[in-house]
């Protein structure tokens, strides 16, 4: 459940990107169409915006990730790394076991 908000905040946060970007290319292409800039002063503009939206895009997966993993943690869950360490230490002890067997 608390993952499902997560997710659900993480897409509305990308959308609200890509609605930005929209907006961005239609005031771009008014104002070239208006004279005030040239197509390529239009081009670079929207270039620019398209890089900090993909930085921006990373730093929200970022906060939403490490926010997840800080939920899933109060709540008992174990990480990825710390299930693996897990499954590391129970094959050592499986062998170990094997080896008093025979």
């Amino acid at each position: 459940m608390v993952i499902e908000y997560l997710r659900k905040g993480l897409e509305i946060g990308l959308d609200a990107a890509k609605i930005d970007k929209k907006k961005a290319k239609a005031i771009v292409d008014d104002m070239v169409h208006a004279g005030k800039l040239t197509a390529e002063e239009g081009r670079r503009f929207l270039e620019e915006v398209r890089k900090e939206g993909g930085k921006t895009e990373e730093n929200v997966k970022k906060i939403v990730k490490e926010q997840m993993d800080k939920r899933l943690n109060d709540m008992g869950y174990s990480s990825k790394a710390e299930t693996e360490e897990l499954k590391r230490k129970i094959r050592e002890l499986e062998k170990k076991v094997k080896k008093k067997k025979k």
